[in-house]
């Protein structure tokens, strides 16, 4: 356990942007990315703070229903194996935030001087406070969120990644 703790508090230090997921009008899925910078706060709080543009449809899906999901995902090249890509997911309360002076430096030392440019224009700044989530790590290294607390995920009801389920006949 201490392993996967270490992982999910640096994990998303190796990362610059994020896999959104959030719904539209309709109620459809719609996946996208955003630029991202993380913060932890003392108490094992944390927070990922996303740039979006108005034109891109996840604005207006984080506008109207002001939660998203959100997915760290290792790289095919790094992984050991393509099946078990190490990943952080959350589910996410979301609100537009105003943009500080401290914010607006974090985000150009993260993500380099095009940043200021595009806070300049129509990009808008949205804070991501995690509810729940889960880590994997590998096989049989999946882990659930809530808030600071971790918990080894046993599987499924039907028994996991071992069982076979015949299909109704």
């Amino acid at each position: 356990m201490c392993k996967a703790k270490k992982v999910r508090r640096e994990f998303p230090q190796n990362f610059r942007s994020v896999v959104l997921a959030t719904n539209n009008e309709n109620g459809e899925p719609h996946t996208s990315y955003a630029t991202c910078i993380h913060k932890e706060f003392g108490d094992g709080d944390e927070c990922f703070y996303i740039l979006i543009s108005e034109m891109a449809p996840h604005y207006q899906n984080i506008r109207q229903h002001m939660e998203l999901s959100l997915m760290l995902l290792e790289d095919e090249q790094s992984a050991k194996s393509i099946f078990f890509r190490k990943r952080l997911s959350y589910y996410c309360k979301t609100h537009f935030i105003e943009t500080t002076e401290a914010l607006r430096s974090d985000f150009v030392q993260r993500l380099g001087p095009a940043a200021k440019s595009m806070m300049e224009m129509d990009f808008h700044i949205v804070e991501c406070r995690p509810r729940r989530g889960g880590l994997v790590l590998g096989p049989g290294m999946a882990y659930r969120i809530q808030g600071s607390v971790m918990t080894q995920d046993t599987g499924s009801k039907s028994g996991g990644h071992n069982s076979r389920t015949k299909p109704n006949t």
